[in-house]
């Protein structure tokens, strides 16, 4: 079936090459593009346009282009513009990039180019469309980073940044000692790995980082910037993460409200940042009320100079189960400044006792499966009363 689908469309695309289908006034006058382009590249395809009507514009114009293979699958996104304007019996020249994927087989495609928009004050749409044969050859040599999988998107101080990082060889020749590199400019973090074996041709390979947010970092987005490279050939690729923590501004009265999922008699951290947003020194005290959570803060006094910050972590430990709360009280200068009011559902681990009876409970169904297996129906006991 795919060789005959193949058949026909080698018969039908052809003709429709280096033709331009329109209906009334648009018209693609041309479509410029190199022929030959590699995986994992971006193709600029620039696009003439004409509008042959002498008394219309056209508006609203939207231009779209894509690649498919032989069997007319689409094998890119769609590059667009939309939003614009041709003038009566003008022309436009107008670039658009086509992702080329990395993972994109050498061969003959199909460059799409379809055009459209509306007549000036009327509803009468007008369209063109081009197909253009394309060659995709892959390079003797090519890496390419195709996927950075990050463990969450938003992150708080002092938290794991779990990393993913696929890289692919879209080349024809196997790479040997590659290198991947991670760098989070903002934070000035840094992490590499080589690989052991070659990255053969064709093949992809997942490599795993992990690094830790600073105490201290600031609410924002930040980049992590990947790359891939054996000294001959090189990929870069970029992603995001947001870190949003816990941060108090003193010059105004602020609370906030945390829930957290605790385990009861087990240890959990909590970091928030305390700033003096003032002209003046400031003393600053800590203080933790509840009944059925405890905390360590420390240091819980302090002296904080105009423009200073200071990272503090909560130590909070969980004595009973169920619904619990806190509140951290953040006092300045004997002035109550802002409240960090924390909501926990605390879950309790299984007591000895309960593991035991839980075991006993297996045997006692095991033996009667046992006997069931093995032909001994259990003998039910029966009491009749008259």
């Amino acid at each position: 079936m795919k060789a005959l689908l193949s058949l026909l469309a080698a018969i039908v695309i052809p003709i429709f090459l280096f033709a331009s289908v329109h209906a009334s006034d648009l018209v693609i006058s041309d479509v410029n593009f190199e022929d030959s382009v590699s995986p994992g590249t971006n193709l600029p395809v620039t696009v003439e346009l004409s509008n042959l009507n002498s008394q219309r514009d056209i508006d609203n114009l939207e231009i779209k282009v894509w690649i498919e293979d032989s069997f007319g699958d689409r094998i890119s996104d769609k590059a667009t513009i939309s939003g614009l304007s041709l003038q009566e019996q003008g022309q436009k020249e107008l670039t658009l990039k086509v992702f080329i994927p990395a993972t994109t087989e050498q061969g003959k495609y199909y460059l799409h180019v379809y055009a459209s928009g509306k007549l000036e004050k009327t509803t009468q749409k007008v369209e063109a469309e081009s197909v253009k044969e394309l060659d995709i050859e892959a390079q003797d040599n090519s890496i390419d980073v195709s996927k950075i999988e990050l463990s969450k998107e938003s992150y708080a101080p002092g938290d794991s940044v779990d990393l993913a990082i696929t890289v692919y060889n879209n080349g024809i020749e196997d790479l040997e000692g590659v290198t991947i590199n991670v760098y989070v400019p903002e934070l000035n973090i840094q992490k590499s790995l080589d690989l052991l074996t070659p990255l053969y041709s064709g093949k992809a390979e997942k490599v795993y980082f992990t690094f830790a947010i600073p105490k201290d970092a600031e609410n924002g987005i930040y980049t992590v910037k990947v790359t891939a490279t054996n000294g001959l050939v090189k990929s870069s690729e970029s992603s995001y993460f947001v870190v949003k923590g816990t941060q108090i501004d003193t010059s105004k009265y602020s609370k906030i409200a945390i829930e957290k999922e605790l385990k009861k008699g087990k240890e959990t951290m909590l970091d928030f940042k305390v700033s003096n947003q003032g002209s003046d020194s400031k003393n600053y005290t800590i203080t933790f009320e509840s009944s059925g959570l405890s905390a360590k803060i420390e240091p819980n006094s302090f002296v904080l100079l105009p423009g200073q910050s200071k990272v503090l972590s909560a130590v909070i430990t969980a004595n009973a189960g169920g619904k619990q709360s806190g509140q951290i009280s953040i006092i300045e200068n004997d002035k109550l400044v802002s409240v960090i009011e924390i909501s926990a559902n605390v879950t309790e681990d299984l007591t000895p006792i309960a593991i035991a009876f839980i075991i006993l409970v297996l045997i006692v169904v095991a033996a009667v499966l046992y006997r069931e297996y093995n032909g001994e129906k259990p003998k039910l006991k029966t009491t009749a009363y008259y």
